[in-house]
């Protein structure tokens, strides 16, 4: 019954051509004809938006395919997630078509990430985890990746990170592209360009 449910999820995903969309434009991995919610019809408005569903759509099925066991279900509930997230945009005070963009370009990094990890691996999959709850209200899931660096993966809202051990005098520090993560026994500091918040693993 899972197997079923997941192939027909990512089948859903994954999209054919409609026959709805204008010519030479890409059409995301929905039916636009049936797009019901104010995010979906943006997508379907916009070309280049429409391109990316598509992109991200395709990669979450190479990520499936590459997945394993119980990480199948874990993908699924991300990939729903994530998309509740993302039609979040259509609340917000920011222009919709930025807020969209962004959790596309999130999304597919992440997806991508979990590609050159190999997604559903047992190191992964096992690999030791923790949640950290913050002093600006936020929480995060850090997994902690094996491997040479090793690496922790960084779930803080809608953003995801997988950041490589970087040298530091004490403690775990973790960091990439201006992004930091650093764990001294039960507490974290978290920076992401002038942001900078103090964390404290929940038990």
């Amino acid at each position: 019954m899972f197997r079923t449910n997941a192939h027909r999820f990512t089948i859903f995903l994954a999209g054919c051509v409609l026959m709805a969309s204008p010519p030479g434009r890409a059409a995301p991995s929905f039916d636009c004809r049936q797009a019901g919610h104010a995010i979906e019809k943006l997508i379907c408005s916009d070309a280049k938006l429409s391109a990316l569903d598509a992109k991200m759509a395709e990669l979450f099925s190479d990520v499936m395919r590459q997945a394993k066991g119980s990480t199948k279900a874990e993908l699924l509930s991300e990939q729903r997630g994530w998309i509740k997230n993302r039609n979040g945009c259509a609340k917000r005070s920011e222009p919709r078509r930025n807020c969209v963009l962004e959790h596309y370009t999130q999304r597919s990094s992440r997806l991508e990430e979990l590609l050159a990890e190999g997604a559903g691996t047992a190191s992964a999959a096992d690999a030791p985890s923790a949640r950290f709850h913050c002093d600006d209200g936020s929480d995060i899931a850090a997994t902690f990746l094996p491997g040479k660096p090793s690496r922790v993966r960084v779930v803080r809202g809608t953003s995801t990170w997988t950041l490589p051990q970087a040298v530091a005098g004490s403690g775990a520090r973790y960091a990439k592209n201006g992004v930091v993560f650093w764990t001294k026994g039960h507490e974290a500091l978290f920076e992401q360009g002038d942001q900078t918040v103090n964390c404290r693993q929940r038990r």
